[in-house]
């Protein structure tokens, strides 16, 4: 398919006429390049932002995601891309609020972390099953950012959701905290080696993929 083909012109013209999901999908085309020479990130982001400002949640996350990358642009716009994020967030979207969450929790478009702004949306995605969300909450307790100290038990419980989903990096963690006894009385060997196996495992799997 080329721009000139009878589809792509039905798509723009869906688009020019106001249809949020024809604006979204034409603007991630022009992001992914898909069907044409290389991407174009101004039309994409003019697409993406026609469709976003109608509240349509994947045109505000892939937007997001252009600024927070700096796709087609001088440098990323975490303003923009945060901004965005909120977006989709607010809607409910997953995605969004554990790329939201994360966005607070470093710091990026703000002069410091909020840790409290980080849980807050971490905890909608995770409640969502976000195994994402799941792991960065896990991580947010077992290193007590912004909490007086660290809470194990908080961390096991969202790192055992996430890695129970086959989460790499969550069942790396479940065994760290097993390992180290952290939250309990002493180390638990057998099921640090048990969650240790479990991600060696997904990593050769993704070796192999």
């Amino acid at each position: 398919m080329r721009p000139d083909d009878n589809h792509f012109k039905n798509l723009i013209k869906a688009a020019e006429s106001g249809n949020d999901e024809a604006q979204a999908h034409l603007g991630w085309k022009y992001k992914q390049g898909e069907d044409l020479t290389a991407p174009d990130y101004t039309k994409a982001i003019h697409w993406l932002t026609k469709a976003a400002e109608q509240e349509n949640i994947n045109a505000q996350n892939n937007l997001a995601w252009i600024y927070y990358n700096g796709e087609g642009l001088e440098s990323p716009n975490f303003t923009e891309a945060k901004y965005w994020y909120k977006k989709a967030a607010e809607q409910g979207d997953a995605a969004a609020q554990n790329s939201l969450g994360w966005m607070h929790y470093t710091g990026e478009g703000d002069s410091a972390p909020n840790y409290d702004e980080a849980r807050h949306w971490y905890e909608k995605a995770a409640e969502q099953n976000n195994v994402n969300a799941q792991n960065n909450l896990g991580r947010l307790y077992h290193n007590g950012s912004g909490l007086k100290a660290p809470d194990y038990i908080m961390a096991k419980f969202w790192y055992e959701k996430a890695a129970e989903q086959g989460h790499l990096n969550a069942q790396f963690n479940l065994g760290l905290i097993y390992q180290e006894g952290e939250g309990f009385q002493t180390p638990d060997y057998e099921k640090a080696r048990y969650w240790y196996e479990k991600a060696a495992g997904r990593l050769s799997e993704n070796i192999l993929e």
